[in-house]
């Protein structure tokens, strides 16, 4: 969660869930396995855009920049 923070992904956007030992991958009867079920699965989802319209800057205030 402090790697995605850090790349500017608001907190309120992140969601943890822990399943490790309700979903392994395999089962935990040895070291070997055990390693397999130390994992991290991350799950993006697409969100709508921000139907707000994009500020153009006007022509006035592109003309004062030069």
């Amino acid at each position: 969660m402090d790697y995605l923070k850090a790349q500017g992904i608001p907190e309120q956007q992140i969601i943890l869930r822990f399943h490790g030992e309700r979903y392994p991958l395999a089962p935990n009867t040895n070291e070997a396995n055990r390693a397999r079920n130390r994992r991290v699965n991350v799950h993006l989802e697409r969100v709508a855009p921000d139907e707000r319209p994009v500020p153009v800057a006007s022509s006035t205030s592109a003309a004062h920049t030069s």
